[in-house]
C-alpha cells in the first residue's frame, strides 16, 4: 500500500487528538485550482479491518475531489488490538469536533482564499472503513457476528491464529498504533478476521452496536452502500439487513443499496469514468462504503489454486501445498508482477509458477521471465 499522489492538491497534516503523547493526525488536501468561494469537504476513512491501514491511500477519491473542487480530509485513528472499537469511536467523535470547530480556521490560515462549506460533507470508506464511516450514525458495528465468528473451516487456515497471539505478547503497555501497512500488517488483519478475534477488543461503549444506536438516531444522513455480488467476506444478505433496518427505524433517511458484479474490493482499480454520473457504472468507486472486512485475498487464492490444478500448471505433488502458504504473499507477488508487465507496456496473461519458487516472485519481472522461458512471444508476455 502506497500513499496516493495528489499533484493537483496542496497537502498538510494536523493533529486532531493526542493519546498517551501520541498525536493522531489527519491529512488535508486542498485543490490548487479553485473557481468558487467555498469548497465542499470529502472525508475519507481507510479500511484494514480496524487493525491496519493508513490515511494517505484513496486513489479514486482524488478524481472525484478534483471534479468538484473538494477538500479531502483523511484521518488516522487508533488501531486494534492496542485499542478497542470503543476507543476508535471516541477518536471519531474527537475528529468530527475538530473538523467542525478547528479545521476551517486552519485551512484559512494556510490558504487565505479558501473557505470550507461545513454544510456540504461527503463521507466515504472502503472495506472496514464502512464501519468507521457509518459511525456518523452513532454505531460502529452493524454485524456483530462478523467480528466474533471464525471464517468457514475450509478458509480459516490461510493465516495462522498464532499471529494474533504473538502480536498480543509483544505489545507494550499503553502502546498506541495509528498507522500500519505492509505484509505483516495485512497478515495480522487477516488473522483477526479469519479467526474471529475481535470479541475481546470491543470495549464498553454500548453504542458500538446498531441496536443501541438506533434508540438515539436523529437526522440520519443519506447513505449509499455499494457491494460486490460475490463478496466472500461480507454477505450481501447482511448489508441488505442493515438497509432494511435503516429504512424501518429512520424512514425519512435516503438509503441506496447497489450491487455490482465482483468480490470484495471489486472496485480497487476503478476510475471516475466519462459516463453520465447518474449512471451507477460511471462511478466505479474505490470507496463510498463498498463493503466490510477483509476477504479479497481468500477469493483470489481459491481461484488461483483451482486454476493451477485444473489447467495442470502445477505438478500434482505440488498442488496440495498451495492453500497452506500465506495467500497474501502470492497475491502481493501477483499484483507486483502484473504491475511490472503493465509498466513495460506488456500484457499480463496466464501466470505459471512452481510451488517452491512461487512465493519469491516479489522479485522483479519474475512473471515475465517465466513466460519467456516457456516460449511465450515478448508481445504477449
Amino acid at each position: 500500500m502506497s500513499s496516493v499522489k495528489c499533484a493537483s492538491f496542496y497537502e498538510f497534516e494536523s493533529s486532531y487528538k493526542t493519546v498517551s503523547n501520541c498525536e493522531i493526525k489527519a491529512s488535508i488536501f486542498v485543490p490548487k485550482k479553485i473557481s468558487k468561494e467555498t469548497l465542499p469537504i470529502l472525508v475519507h476513512f481507510h479500511g484494514g479491518g480496524l487493525v491496519m491501514g493508513d490515511k494517505n491511500y484513496f486513489p479514486w477519491l482524488v478524481q472525484l475531489a478534483e471534479k468538484h473542487e473538494a477538500v479531502i480530509v483523511s484521518p488516522n485513528y487508533r488501531l486494534i488490538p492496542e485499542a478497542t472499537v470503543s476507543d476508535v469511536l471516541q477518536d471519531l467523535e474527537s475528529f468530527w469536533a475538530w473538523l467542525h470547530n478547528y479545521l476551517p480556521s486552519q485551512v484559512s490560515m494556510n490558504f487565505g482564499n479558501v473557505r470550507l462549506d461545513i454544510q456540504k460533507i461527503v463521507v466515504a470508506g472502503e472495506s472496514a472503513g464502512i464501519s468507521v464511516a457509518i459511525s456518523q450514525y452513532g454505531t460502529m458495528l452493524f454485524n456483530h457476528d462478523f467480528m466474533i465468528k471464525r471464517s468457514p473451516k475450509e478458509e480459516a487456515e490461510i493465516v495462522p491464529e498464532l499471529l494474533v497471539d504473538e502480536h498480543l505478547r509483544s505489545m507494550k503497555a499503553g502502546a498506541v498504533r495509528t498507522s500500519s501497512v505492509g505484509d505483516e500488517a495485512l497478515r495480522l488483519s487477516a488473522a483477526f478476521v479469519q479467526h474471529g478475534r475481535y470479541d475481546g477488543f470491543l470495549g464498553g461503549n454500548p453504542c458500538i452496536f446498531l441496536e443501541e444506536a438506533e434508540k438515539h438516531a436523529i437526522n440520519v444522513p443519506p447513505i449509499w452502500i455499494i457491494q460486490g455480488t460475490e463478496d466472500s467476506m461480507a454477505l450481501v444478505e447482511s448489508s441488505q439487513a442493515l438497509v432494511d433496518r435503516l429504512r424501518q427505524h429512520t424512514p425519512t433517511t435516503k438509503v441506496c443499496f447497489s450491487l455490482e458484479s465482483g468480490g470484495h474490493g471489486f472496485d480497487l482499480e476503478a476510475t471516475l469514468g466519462t459516463e453520465d454520473l447518474a449512471n451507477l457504472r460511471a462511478w466505479r468507486p474505490i470507496s463510498l462504503l463498498s463493503c466490510l472486512g477483509k476477504g479479497l485475498e481468500r477469493l483470489v487464492a481459491r481461484r488461483l489454486a483451482w486454476a493451477y490444478i485444473h489447467h495442470r500448471v502445477l505438478h500434482p505433488q505440488q498442488a496440495g501445498a498451495l492453500p497452506k502458504r500465506y495467500v497474501m504473499d502470492l497475491v502481493t507477488a501477483l499484483v507486483h508482477d502484473i504491475g511490472e508487465a503493465f509498466a513495460r507496456k506488456k500484457v499480463a496473461t496466464l501466470v505459471t509458477m512452481d510451488i517452491q519458487g512461487g512465493f519469491d516472485t516479489i522479485l522483479r519481472n519474475t512473471m515475465i521471465l517465466r513466460l519467456w522461458e516457456q516460449g511465450w512471444p515478448e508481445h504477449l508476455a
